[in-house]
């Protein structure tokens, strides 16, 4: 059999929906599983630990922070609760609240993740953003007469003494003790006009109608958890996972990419996903006919980015590990060199293990391959690890005898050309696989790991 010529055809980023988070007008995006710190951005917060500042991650550094001790939430997990992410946990008792001096003004869409709050007769806060004009856009949960479940109001003016009061709107949502996520768009208009606002609620859309009167005190910050510090008032009692922030209205389509990454992430689908944003900068190119792939480190809390591949997306397996040691710590980027990437579509990802014990996976990349085809077959990958994939020009049935060095026979295999069968439970050492197709036959020689 001749070589198998290898000629690069595209190598482009795969983003699955429920992973693609729009860049354009994305203000703030605060992840209770990223970057929160127990100090002054130094020492990442581990659970229990009480939260000084909240990073975030769109770039712009609209951090929160809370630098009184007492007032600070605290990073929390519950089991079998929104896929066990870390959480946010603000406390009325305590007067919990985070502060930015973020402002935004006009158009604007949030996302919300949160449990069930603790309401009872009282306003609790989740999101209060000002604006340089001083007015306050704001997300609460209230049980209180002639309040919607969630109300929330753009544009608001205050009053020294928070007698200027401003009819908001809102919907009637089933809290959910086990998740909640909270949707809102405001398109600049009226800000009393339930027709300038939309909202969803786990991803489904929900009326928005009028709800009670607003009013506020002029020297408030942008926060979470409260309206502080001048009205000292409105505190949640409640957990908080993600906040997403753009300055416009998404498209519909945009919304449901954002829904749909933060219901696979926390659950609402039934199933946990463990894939993410692209938060490494990872990237792939072809260099000299191998891939390399390049990646700018996750954040300050990392062990080791494990090198996932993958034929179909699906099934995964470790290429190459790269343990972060006092020698690469400070490295500005991270790079592996795949020697077997061949014909087809091939994917790659980062499985990235924290010291706090967590891990997370990056989204995957798609590198694709077209080759010219001067054999009949060729076995990928070669080592081979847990699963062997022959490849051929076209999908055909075939038949795999497996024997070792010394000629014995260990497996028989019916599989189709270019989908995966399972060689986990081969011993590593030197195999020779007899392919019998329709026409051809071929005996190819691989090493398994």
């Amino acid at each position: 059999m001749k070589n198998l010529i290898c000629i690069f055809f595209a190598i482009t980023s795969y983003l699955p929906n429920y992973c693609q988070v729009p860049a354009a007008g994305n203000i703030l995006w605060l992840r209770a599983d990223r970057n929160v710190f127990n100090d002054n951005m130094v020492t990442h917060a581990q659970l229990g630990d009480l939260v000084q500042v909240w990073q975030d991650q769109s770039g712009n550094g609209n951090h929160f922070r809370q630098d009184i001790n007492g007032q600070r939430p605290q990073l929390v997990q519950y089991a079998n609760t929104l896929c066990s992410q870390p959480l946010l946990h603000f406390d009325v008792g305590r007067r919990t609240y985070l502060h930015s001096a973020l402002k935004l003004s006009g158009p604007k869409t949030i996302f919300i993740v949160f449990i069930q709050p603790a309401v009872s007769n009282t306003p609790e806060t989740l999101l209060s953003v000002k604006s340089n004009a001083g007015t306050y856009s704001e997300v609460l949960c209230a049980d209180a007469p002639g309040y919607r479940s969630l109300s929330f109001i753009s544009e608001i003016t205050p009053s020294p003494s928070g007698g200027i009061l401003t009819s908001a709107v809102g919907d009637n949502m089933s809290f959910s003790a086990t998740g909640n996520i909270f949707t809102m768009t405001y398109n600049g208009g009226i800000n009393s006009s339930p027709a300038n606002y939309s909202a969803k609620n786990d991803t489904v859309s929900v009326p928005v109608t009028s709800s009670g009167l607003f009013g506020r005190l002029p020297m408030d910050t942008t926060t979470i958890g409260g309206r502080a510090p001048q009205q000292n008032y409105s505190f949640l009692s409640g957990d908080i996972g993600e906040i997403i922030l753009y300055n416009r209205v998404l498209t519909a389509v945009e919304i449901a990419q954002v829904n749909s990454y933060l219901a696979a992430k926390f659950g609402f689908f039934g199933t946990c996903n463990v894939l993410y944003a692209a938060d490494p900068d990872f990237t792939a190119r072809l260099i000299n006919n191998v891939i390399e792939l390049n990646w700018k480190p996750y954040d300050a809390d990392v062990n080791e980015y494990s090198i996932e591949h993958s034929y179909d997306n699906v099934n995964w397996d470790s290429i190459g590990t790269v343990k972060i040691s006092a020698a690469n710590s400070n490295s500005s980027q991270y790079s592996f060199i795949h020697n077997s990437p061949c014909n087809g579509i091939n994917y790659y990802r980062l499985k990235i293990k924290t010291a706090g014990g967590r891990i997370v996976y990056s989204n995957s990349l798609k590198a694709t391959i077209d080759s010219t085809l001067t054999g009949i077959y060729t076995i990928v990958p070669n080592p081979v690890t847990d699963h062997i994939y022959i490849r051929a020009a076209t999908k055909e049935l075939l038949h795999i005898s497996l024997f070792n060095a010394a000629g014995k026979t260990v497996k028989e295999l019916d599989i189709f050309s270019n989908l995966p069968a399972y060689t986990g439970d081969l011993k590593p050492g030197i195999y020779f696989a007899k392919i019998t197709g329709k026409k051809d036959q071929v005996t190819l020689k691989f090493f398994k790991q």
